[in-house]
């Protein structure tokens, strides 16, 4: 009985064992019940198709394959999607489903055991009896209620009829037709039709509101665009707010035209549009809405021909050359003009650089040159290689090519909300150092290399990525395309939410912030006010709204923006993502959302147009037309202007070596604040960037001014060549930040074509145009390059850090004048430019130094490969060097930099006065890091400081709380536990002022607050926020000059001396003054002193004589000098009580000469504290430089303008130790003037004030006798790149200054702030001289008059120094100004009666 027990026991265990070891587990990977149960693809069929994921998995992991098969033809599998070695994921596609519910098994066998699953789904039936709800809107919203789960597509029977689904059985449905009545639509159900009717979205409009039609231009000769997408435009006055015509083409009889309202005032509105489909010249009928039909209102013929974009003209057959292995050469010959376009650079389908001129141009001219330029080859390519140009694909044969490593795999993945659509995706790759990704691509945007690298293992490496899903997915079908990841070798891995990444357990990408809005569960939207008044002034408000129907809405893990559609905030047509967007915070208290918001000053009255987004791309936009009228916005303001400033004047003035271009600007509502111009040579493609401001203003006012700017065109050997200079590109800005765009090559820029500044100048191309006689001077030979050498930094925290320097030549008529070459430095994936500074030039040679700090991310595996391009000689040859060419003469043209870990602050959220939360973002984060605050406002004493712990940290971004209330910016730095710091990061916070005085004073009635669950915001310090911010940023407001009353008889020295304006005079150059009634003459450069920065100049009383009579230069016994000295003197730290605590004598300095008009000099100074126990060192630069002919230069964002014969003193001075952050320091300089004469009747004068020309600086002046000394000294520096204001403080008393008869000196102290890093105190001009009143004399007999004086200009960095002397001297700016007067009168004549 035993023993057949035993074998019973035996036996079932052997047989437990082998089911055991033979047994294949599935499980279902599609269980959801959309998944499940689907309607057909589309309303119209009647078949539906279905994907079944399933995991299998061999327990034991005999290693065994698995197969696969079901019982039904109608199953088709699918393949593996992931797997190892016991377990796989796939899938079984079902096609071609009828109605009805469905069962079918699939079958896994491992070897001779097998497993099955049953799968059961039904296809279900659309009736055409749906429940559905239209919203009238356009387009108009159709969301079908009672459908079970999501229908993908519907078919229309009518064509015009256009659809794209923005939500869960919600479509969004237009018609190409004009809809001026209730639309009929059929929706065609395999089940039967479906019947909608849809109320028109059109307004009765009358068409006797109509007034004035104006077309731009108005001819009927053939007119060539200038710019590409700058049509036709016309203008229509009308007094109803939302007119609508229709522009009526043979060739297009349905194509709507989009207009939009301009400028103008309630009843009265002016709007503009586009006209196209004109090439033909065929007669265009301009129609309206009157009631429900349109009528005709106008005819028009236009004959206007497109500008088409040409990358490179003709070029003959391209050629591709492989000399070095590690980079490929393309060359052609282009036979026809460039026209100066944008042309992108593909490698394997990888934009690798996107350039214009001068990339490539190797040598010629515009006319007809040749193109070289070398691009390296990724570190394991695929044969052949794809490059392309634009769309133009060229392959190559990659001689070097090799397979490479296999596709990259997700080993994990996480996904966090962080602020606003910013979300940090991490991810761990089977990458490793040995086999890196080439780039990581999320939401369109790349990421190469180790450029998001947060760790590298052995076997696997971690990156975190910020991602910005603003109209973005990772959806397979969404805007962002999902998550890529590209080997060295072009392999690719594509993840999308459909993808499985990791099979135990089985895990998709996931993104769960996306969600469809639903319009019906945005509830309650309320304004902090409404009924706002914006006449002149941006305000501010807040938006609240519930959304319901979401859980997560709770937990205040999603996001809304909302986004201002008016004209005054968006121009329609541009790109959504250029736009600025607001915010949304979850209220707690109120348990709302709220989205604080700013409204642009003058904006149209009526109900202010907007949009909410929640960031999906395929999500609708949630429009507040959408919505009654209790949830409008009202805008009150009788001054609308939505379109920037127009130019209404162009003219030239040629002198000497230079080009002065004038322009009258016209924006008669906001008034013009800055403008940014671009001007082309015709020929040799020389590139002229400036900025116009109020200081390039010479007449008129900001309404209706006129405005120059001077060009440098040759250089002092007076050789040049002869063209035509062409404007390019210019952006206008309003005083309100409303801009008119110009861009002639922009491909993309077609929709800033009603924003034309030129827009009176249409059918007259020949206006942007600008001659310079030259004579018939040609240089063929092009420039060459002498040298190339690269220098890596030798610190090991600036290994990223590079220094090129290289020198070309034009033996023949040497390098323009202003005119720079790029550097470009290309890797397979990136490319960065760079613009040198010269640090020698001569008639012929220049050297250059370029100074290059990579981005972290920057060529971290591949190496930098150098060229140069856009040297131009003054004969209309430019010239090029690609890499091949450097390698071949020079040492190398390559440069590897690696990869650097260093703790660094890269960006951060946004934040508001009030405080709060702060997102920091960078990279070698983590939890033990402190930040530390500097507040720079000074109603926080005691609290300047902060530090703080973060309360969630990841290794690129780490969110702090407790940030101050401040209205003023304050600077971050992060220090880890053994006291490695970060850089310093600037943080500006938005004020968002809710209240003013002007509504408290005034109690308008119209700014009224809605009805709001919250309790009002605090009231905070206004803010100054209207236009794009210039060149620098300011961080406090910059002191300006008194206005001063115009002196002088006649005023001003008459109309060709000068003109009065609120500040004062401003003078004409040469003349000079606060009443313009004295002269300068141009003296000799004088020579500089090579032991100290110093200006000496002197001059006898024969000389000034002679200089004025043009006689012989000989000298007597009886000459009498005048001697005239400025210095830096020295350099002082001042306490809160402005005392001096340490004063710094420069010693020694070390001189050198930068080319024949400007020199250099530098010493260091020792900085030893109170205590004694640190001593730290700080440099003080200063470069002295002549100014032979009157020129414009820029310094902390003001156009200066250097009057000929004048010397300009640029100070630098580097990081300083101070005692206490409350300390400032005083640079003190010395001005002196003297005279040998020694006789009773010697006079000397000093006078110190503000100037009246407008240029916001304080000037001094000394006299001695006949001679003065005039400085003039701004009142603003560049501190930590910063413009600050600075105090000019004049110290003759406490320094002892000399005043004697025949000897006067005088002491200056620019009072500088504190700062971390650098200051710099650069140039300004002089031009003045004053009466004899109060002077010291031995004598008290009257002198000679001040228009008798004799000079000598010297300009510096605080001083502008003149010894003035009346002489005969040609006016170079000749004003007229009755003319202007008279054209602007009859200018604002007309915009009165056109207005009333």
């Amino acid at each position: 009985m035993k023993i057949f027990l035993f074998l019973f026991l035996f036996l079932l265990l052997n047989s437990v064992l082998l089911i055991k070891a033979q047994s294949i587990k599935i499980y279902d990977l599609s269980s959801s019940f959309d998944e499940q149960n689907k309607y057909p693809n589309s309303s119209e069929l009647s078949t539906c198709n279905f994907i079944f994921n399933f995991l299998s998995v061999d327990d034991l992991k005999t290693g065994i394959p698995f197969n696969y098969s079901s019982n039904t033809p109608l199953a088709v599998f699918k393949g593996s999607k992931i797997n190892n070695s016991s377990s796989e994921i796939n899938s079984f596609e079902f096609l071609g489903a009828d109605y009805g519910y469905y069962e079918f098994t699939i079958i896994v066998t491992a070897g001779s055991k097998s497993s099955t699953f049953v799968y059961k789904f039904s296809c279900l039936v659309v009736g055409s009896n749906q429940e559905f709800n239209p919203y009238n809107t356009f387009p108009w919203i159709l969301k079908f209620e009672s459908l079970n789960v999501s229908l993908n597509k519907i078919k229309f029977i009518e064509l015009d009829i256009k659809y794209s689904k923005i939500g869960r059985n919600t479509f969004a449905i237009s018609s190409s037709l004009v809809q001026t009545n209730p639309k009929s639509i059929t929706i065609d159900f395999a089940s039967g039709q479906l019947h909608i009717k849809l109320e028109s979205i059109f307004l009765n409009y009358n068409i006797n509101r109509h007034i004035n039609i104006a077309l731009y231009p108005n001819s009927n000769s053939i007119i060539e665009e200038k710019g590409i997408g700058y049509g036709p435009l016309f203008k229509i006055n009308s007094s109803s707010l939302f007119p609508y015509y229709n522009i009526h083409n043979p060739n297009s009889p349905n194509f709507q035209n989009t207009i939009s309202p301009i400028y103008g005032y309630p009843g009265q509105y002016t709007f503009i549009g586009q006209i196209r489909n004109s090439d033909n010249g065929e007669n265009l009928t301009l129609k309206t809405l009157n009631g429900t039909s349109f009528i005709d209102i106008s005819t028009i013929k236009l004959n206007f021909k497109e500008k088409k974009q040409d990358s490179f003209g003709t070029p003959s057959s391209i050629g591709y050359s492989q000399i070095n292995p590690t980079f490929f050469t393309i060359s052609f010959r282009s036979i026809s003009k460039f026209k100066h376009s944008t042309n992108d650079y593909y490698l394997n389908g990888l934009k690798v650089i996107s350039s214009s001129f001068p990339f490539g141009f190797a040598n010629g001219s515009n006319e007809s040159f040749n193109y070289e330029a070398s691009f390296s080859f990724p570190p394991l390519t695929l044969s052949p290689l794809q490059f392309q140009i634009n769309s133009e694909p060229i392959k190559f044969i990659n001689t070097i090519g090799n397979s490479g490593s296999n596709f990259q795999k997700i080993l994990s993945y996480e996904i966090n909300h962080l602020f606003e659509f910013k979300y940090l995706i991490k991810i761990t790759t089977d990458a490793s150092l040995n086999n890196l990704p080439g780039y990581i691509k999320i939401n369109e945007v790349y990421y190469f290399g180790l450029e998001k690298c947060t760790s590298n293992e052995i076997n696997n490496t971690t990156f975190e990525i910020i991602v910005d899903f603003l109209f973005g997915s990772l959806d397979e079908d969404g805007g962002g395309g999902g998550i890529e990841i590209s080997g060295t070798n072009g392999k690719k891995s594509l993840y999308t939410t459909s993808s499985f990444y990791s099979i135990s357990p089985p895990l998709k990408i996931n993104y769960p912030f996306n969600f469809d809005i639903d319009i019906q569960n945005i509830r309650n939207i309320k304004f902090l006010f409404n009924n706002i008044n914006v006449k002149n002034k941006k305000r501010a408000n807040v938006m609240y709204f519930n959304y319901t129907g979401s859980n997560i809405i709770t937990n205040n893990q999603i996001t809304f923006a909302l986004h201002l559609s008016d004209r005054t905030s968006y121009i329609p047509g541009e790109p959504l993502k250029d736009n600025k967007f607001y915010y949304s915070k979850w209220n707690s208290t109120i348990k709302m959302f709220q989205i604080e918001f700013f409204i642009n000053a003058n904006s149209m009255s009526g109900i202010l147009p907007w949009f909410l987004t929640n960031g999906n791309q395929n999500s609708l936009q949630i429009s507040n037309s959408f919505f009654p009228l209790e949830n409008q916005l009202i805008i009150l303001n009788t001054s609308y202007d939505g379109y920037g400033p127009i130019i209404t004047s162009i003219q030239q003035r040629n002198i000497s070596h230079s080009l002065i271009v004038i322009f009258e600007i016209e924006d008669l509502i906001n008034g013009f604040s800055h403008g940014d111009f671009i001007i082309r040579g015709e020929v040799d493609n020389s590139i002229y960037k400036f900025q116009l401001t109020e200081f390039n203003r010479v007449f008129g006012t900001n309404k209706i001014g006129i405005y120059e700017h001077t060009l440098l065109i040759r250089s002092n050997n007076l050789k040049c060549f002869n063209q035509t200079y062409v404007i390019s590109d210019v952006i206008l800005y309003d005083s309100h930040g409303n801009r008119a765009v110009f861009q002639e090559w922009n491909k993309d820029g077609g929709y800033y074509s009603t924003t034309n500044p030129f827009i009176n100048y249409l059918s007259n191309p020949n206006v942007f145009k600008f001659s310079y006689d030259c004579g018939d001077y040609i240089d063929l030979t092009p420039p060459e390059l002498l040298s190339f050498s690269i220098e890596k930094s030798s610190s090991q925290q600036n290994q990223k850090t590079i220094t090129i320097l290289f020198e070309a030549r034009d033996l023949d008529s040497g390098l323009k004048p202003n005119q720079l070459p790029t550097l470009y430095g290309i890797t397979p994936m990136q490319s960065i430019q760079s613009i040198p500074t010269i640090v020698f030039m001569n008639d012929t040679n220049v050297k250059y130094k370029s100074t290059i700090e990579f981005p972290i991310s920057f060529a971290n595996i591949s190496t930098i490969y150098f060229s140069i391009y856009g040297f131009i000689n003054n004969g209309g040859h430019f010239s090029g060097f690609s890499s091949d060419y450097i390698s071949r003469h020079f040492i190398t043209s390559g440069v590897d930099i690696g990869f650097t870990r260093y703790l660094a602050i890269e960006s951060s959220s946004q934040i508001t006065s009030e405080g709060g939360e702060l997102w920091v973002i960078g990279r070698e984060f983590h939890s033990t890091l402190s930040l530390k605050i500097n507040y720079l406002d000074e109603n926080l004493i005691g609290f300047s400081q902060q530090h703080l712990t973060p309360i969630k940290s990841y290794s690129t971004a780490l969110l702090f709380d407790g940030i101050k209330k401040t209205n003023q910016n304050f600077i971050i730095k992060l220090i880890d536990l053994n006291g490695i710091e970060s850089n310093e990061y600037l943080i500006i916070p938005i004020i968002f002022n809710y209240y003013d005085d002007d509504d408290n004073n005034n109690n308008d009635n119209n700014n009224t607050s809605s009805e709001s669950p919250t309790t009002t915001p605090s009231p905070t310090t206004p803010i100054n926020e209207t236009t794009p911010t210039p060149s620098l940023p300011t961080t406090t407001p910059l002191v300006t000059n008194q206005p001063q009353q115009c002196k002088g008889t006649p005023l001003c020295g008459s109309p060709k001396n000068g003109y009065c304006t609120s500040n004062g005079c401003v003078c004409f150059s040469p003349y000079t003054g606060l009443d313009c009634l004295s002269k300068t003459i141009v003296l000799d450069q004088p020579k500089f002193n090579t032991t100290y920065p110093t200006s000496e100049i002197q001059v006898s009383f024969e000389q000034q004589q002679q200089s004025s009579s043009s006689s012989s230069n000989s000298l007597n016994e009886n000459s009498v000098f005048f001697k005239t000295l400025i210095a830096v003197s020295s350099l002082r730290e001042m306490d809160i009580n402005n005392k001096p605590i340490k004063t710094f004598k420069f010693g020694k300095w070390s001189y050198s000469k930068i080319d024949s008009s400007s020199s250099r000099y530098t010493t260091t100074i020792n900085v030893k504290s109170l205590d004694g126990n640190t001593t730290t060192q700080t440099q003080i630069a200063t470069v002295l430089q002549w100014f032979e002919n009157e020129t414009t230069i820029q310094f902390a964002n003001q156009n200066i303008s250097m009057n000929p014969s004048t010397t300009k003193f640029t100070i630098s001075i580097s990081s300083y130790q101070f005692e206490n952050p409350l300390h400032n320091l005083q640079l003190v300089m010395e001005a002196s003037i003297s005279t040998t004469q020694d006789d009773d009747k010697v006079c000397s004068l000093r006078e110190y004030g503000e100037t009246s020309s407008g240029d916001n600086s304080n000037y001094l002046k000394i006299k001695v006798d006949d001679v003065s000394l005039y400085g003039r000294f701004i009142r603003r520096a560049i501190v930590d790149t910063f413009v600050k204001s600075v105090d000019n403080i004049l110290l003759d008393s406490s320094l002892n200054a000399l005043s004697n008869p025949n000897e006067l000196q005088s002491f200056i102290g620019i009072t500088i702030p504190y700062f971390n890093d650098n200051v710099i105190i650069d140039p300004v001009d002089d031009n003045s001289v004053s009466d004899e009143e109060d002077a010291i004399c031995k004598n008290k007999e009257p002198s000679i008059s001040s228009t008798q004086l004799a000079g000598i200009i010297i300009g510096c960095v605080l001083f502008a120094i003149i010894i003035v002397v009346i002489s005969t001297y040609f006016i170079i700016k000749k004003r007229k100004e009755l003319k202007v007067k008279s054209e602007i009168n009859n200018k604002m004549k007309d915009f009165v009666s056109e207005n009333k």
